[in-house]
């Protein structure tokens, strides 16, 4: 069963700020929620801040967060945080704008096009290096048997474009809340699996799709005829599913408010936002599912899905992509990616993996060494939250008593279970020393290296120190 966070939201993204609504619904003292109306989302660089305030928080929004595997390979992102730092930055400057011509098309300006006129999927098919369309998707984009293809990432033309309101979400909201609280937010799948980032608290986002919550709730449209308004934006045919969405909603213990359940008894009403508002609710409601159990979550065993691409949460997960049924004989520690944010970057640091992000910020600083150290969790033992952060306060203060250099960040299982451990990413400290911090803080291990090696894992409990590898 997963954590079941205070409030759980869904917001109806788009390019334009009085087209995005969200919905929420709160967790009450029996631990079910009480759903409400839509409300428009306000100023999207404050929305992590506001949702953090209710101490834990799940949001999914309905753009795209990640990237396609084969443009990470040929652009060299090594992660989508570190994608996300970069943007709109030196080289990346213009990553987020959206080029005008063919020839303006490059890996750090990968969107096309601006406008319409003699634009052709083969000028972005060509800029890319890509033989189709399916070359710049991602893995949960391609088509399924319950689904057809979603356009790609970077074309950002046509009523099925998914790239302007990607970059809309990047940049007013994901961008801003990454660089100001990064140990606050926490993007799924690529900070953990969605059972330890919801026990960690603050707010998790994930990525979703209306279109996919509306096959769990039995969410159909007819086909329009050529030259009329069909689906979804008709509120005749939003009217005819509410009495299955109050049924949903009463079936699984889901409360829902006088005010919310006017709006769906009416199908939202007649203006044009009334789609906008129903994919709001429609996928707060597929959220749920997944929360009370109903849905998997979509855990994915590919480190690329884990770190670049992304998943849709609550779209089914391809067999040759789920968790392995029997546990893995590597370490626990050799399955975990070390996160480190600097001011500039998000460093995924992996056991027995060369760190070329890490060894540029050693040379930034002069250092040759450097460790990853926690005081969360001693002996492997589940602590509480507040021994935990005592813990850790007490690390940082030792730490910069002898002046080191510190970047905060977290460690993520890769089976997403454990809670990620809050740590810090420690500049030009030998390993005798970092040895040392780990069992005065009766850790198990400590992760440490030098500039153009590989990480390694060093049980501290063995004397001397021994390695674990794969």
């Amino acid at each position: 069963m997963l954590p079941r966070p205070a409030l759980v939201a869904h917001a109806d993204w788009s390019t334009t700020a009085g087209k995005r609504w969200i919905a929420r619904a709160t967790r009450t003292a029996d631990a079910a929620y009480l759903a409400d109306r839509p409300e428009l989302v306000g100023d999207a660089t404050t929305l992590v801040a506001r949702l953090a305030a209710h101490g834990s928080a799940l949001l999914g929004v309905d753009f795209a967060i990640g990237l396609p595997r084969r443009y990470a390979e040929r652009a060299g992102v090594a992660n989508f945080l570190s994608f996300l730092h970069h943007a709109d930055r030196g080289d990346w400057r213009d990553v987020l704008s959206v080029a005008t011509r063919p020839s303006e098309i490059t890996m750090h300006r990968p969107f096309y096009p601006q406008r319409p006129g003699g634009t052709r999927h083969a000028h972005l098919l060509e800029a890319h290096g890509a033989a189709s369309l399916d070359d710049l998707r991602r893995r949960c984009e391609l088509a399924h048997p319950e689904r057809r293809a979603a356009a790609p990432l970077f074309w950002t033309l046509g009523g099925q474009q998914v790239g302007r309101a990607a970059i809309a979400g990047w940049r007013e909201m994901l961008i801003p809340a990454l660089r100001s609280r990064p140990m606050t937010i926490q993007l799924w799948p690529f900070m953990g699996g969605l059972p330890a980032l919801l026990a960690r608290g603050g707010v998790t986002i994930a990525e979703t799709y209306p279109a996919e919550s509306y096959r769990h709730l039995g969410v159909t449209f007819p086909s329009a005829r050529r030259g009329e308004r069909g689906g979804k934006r008709v509120q005749s045919a939003r009217r005819a599913h509410a009495a299955a969405l109050l049924a949903w909603a009463s079936r699984h213990g889901v409360g829902v408010t006088d005010a919310l359940r006017a709006e769906i008894d009416d199908g939202f009403g007649p203006r044009a936002d009334g789609e906008d508002r129903f994919d709001a609710v429609v996928g707060l409601f597929g959220m749920l599912a997944v929360i009370l159990g109903e849905h998997d979550a979509g855990e994915c065993d590919d480190a690329v899905i884990r770190t670049t691409e992304g998943w849709i949460l609550g779209q089914p997960v391809p067999a040759d992509l789920r968790p392995p049924s029997t546990p893995s004989s590597l370490h626990p520690y050799l399955r975990t990616t070390y996160w480190a944010f600097t001011a500039t970057d998000a460093l995924a640091i992996r056991p027995d993996r060369a760190h070329p992000q890490l060894d540029a910020l050693l040379a930034q600083h002069g250092a040759q060494r450097w460790a990853y150290l926690t005081a969360h969790n001693p002996g492997a033992d589940a602590a509480t939250p507040r021994d935990n952060d005592a813990a850790q306060r007490q690390l940082a203060a030792r730490l910069d008593a002898h002046g080191r250099t510190t970047y905060p960040g977290f460690g993520v299982g890769d089976d997403g279970i454990w809670p990620p451990e809050e740590s810090l990413l420690v500049v030009d400290v030998a390993r005798d020393d970092a040895v040392a911090i780990g069992r005065r803080f009766a850790q198990d291990a400590v992760v440490v290296g030098i500039r153009d090696a590989p990480a390694i894992v060093l049980d501290v409990r063995s004397d001397p120190p021994r390695a674990w590898t794969a």
